[in-house]
């Protein structure tokens, strides 16, 4: 018999990814998969992927007391309910939830019901998800050492190291390959963007060190691949009117991504968010770069993602507000060098805890 698999994951780009990593390794492994998600849209990268998917309408809550979080409360209440059904028909034999708001009620419902329960934690420090899930669940797979020092001393003991899933596409990447593609060659790539929705500070640092005339004189050797988000393409498009339509020959403005692989392939340096998925991205190719954390992110997790590849010494750690066109010019001056990696397969080893939970007693 088939051992079978439920998946939650919902929120953005950077829990759904790393889902789809784990979940295409299972599938190679006999595994059948079901996913669990929210109504925000995620549903059509896992439906794409060629997985079935269960929409529930709930959201994370906000982090200060107002009465929208009442209702809040109540739709993931209802949402258990929804779990608790689909559980039943399902019948897996293991639930993983993979961080943030989505992974709640599939937990909570697998837990009343009796079904073993994985948590994965992708940030280095835990979301208030992990902290309020860790005492129930059977294992708590983490992606950093580091987050040990968060969590409760007897979590501990159900902690295993495995590192944050990335899809294959990018493990397969030889970096400088696709300089070519973007009519690129020859030249330093920088690869700006902020995340699956983009970022309006990343945005106007490049703007403005193009409309500075970045590029003329000790910096002329420079490319540049831009990805705006879809809301924000149009005003970048805008402000580059202004710019000189020399400098403008080796910058490429996308407002979203879908084979980020074929980018992070030209790329010689990174500006970006610090979100799990990229952080995990740039550390298993090894890209230096420049990050950025959003100043907003829950419990500043970012920071923390951020600072771990700073230690670590592949990337230089910049506060929101002090992202300017000057300071982009000043970093881009420096020397930047791709560390070694041994592009250790994540999926897998994630894969291989919850192989052991799905067979075991069975």
């Amino acid at each position: 018999m088939k051992g079978r698999v439920l998946i939650a994951s919902a929120g953005t780009g950077g829990h759904v990814y790393p889902a789809l990593a784990l979940a295409d390794f299972l599938k190679k492994e006999g595994i059948d998969v079901f996913f669990v998600t929210s109504d925000r849209g995620e549903s059509k990268i896992i439906v794409e992927k060629g997985y079935n998917c269960k929409e529930l309408s709930y959201r994370g809550l906000h982090r200060r007391f107002c009465f929208e979080n009442v209702k809040r409360v109540l739709k993931i209440g209802l949402a258990v309910f929804h779990c608790i059904k689909l559980i039943k028909y399902f019948m897996p034999d293991l639930i993983v939830g993979m961080g943030g708001y989505g992974e709640v009620p599939p937990i909570l419902a697998g837990k009343l019901l009796g079904i073993r329960t994985l948590i994965h934690e992708q940030d280095v420090k835990p979301g208030l998800s992990t902290r309020i899930l860790a005492p129930l669940v059977d294992r708590i797979s983490i992606s950093y050492e580091e987050t040990m020092q968060f969590l409760r001393k007897d979590l501990i003991k159900k902690c295993v190291v495995t590192g944050n899933p990335v899809r294959e596409e990018i493990l397969k990447i030889t970096l400088g390959a696709t300089k070519k593609k973007w009519g690129l060659e020859g030249r330093k790539v920088l690869f700006a963007f902020g995340g699956s929705l983009g970022a309006k500070r990343v945005n106007d640092a490049i703007v403005g060190f193009l409309k500075d005339g970045g590029f003329e004189g000790s910096l002329e050797d420079w490319g540049i691949i831009l990805v705006t988000g879809k809301e924000n393409f149009d005003e970048v498009n805008e402000a580059l009117r202004f710019v000189k339509s020399s400098l403008l020959m080796y910058v490429r403005v996308l407002p979203y991504i879908d084979n980020i692989w074929d980018a992070y392939g030209a790329a010689d340096l990174v500006l970006s968010r610090a979100g799990a998925s990229t952080v995990a991205e740039l550390r298993v190719l090894g890209l230096p770069a420049i990050l950025v954390p959003y100043p907003h992110s829950t419990g500043n997790h970012q920071f923390f993602n951020a600072r771990l590849l700073e230690r670590e010494g592949q990337a230089v750690l910049i506060k929101d507000e002090e992202l300017t066109s000057s300071k982009l010019y000043e970093l881009l001056k420096r020397e930047y060098r791709i560390r070694r990696t041994n592009r250790e397969n994540s999926a897998q080893l994630l894969g291989k805890v919850v192989l052991n939970l799905v067979w075991k007693k069975r």
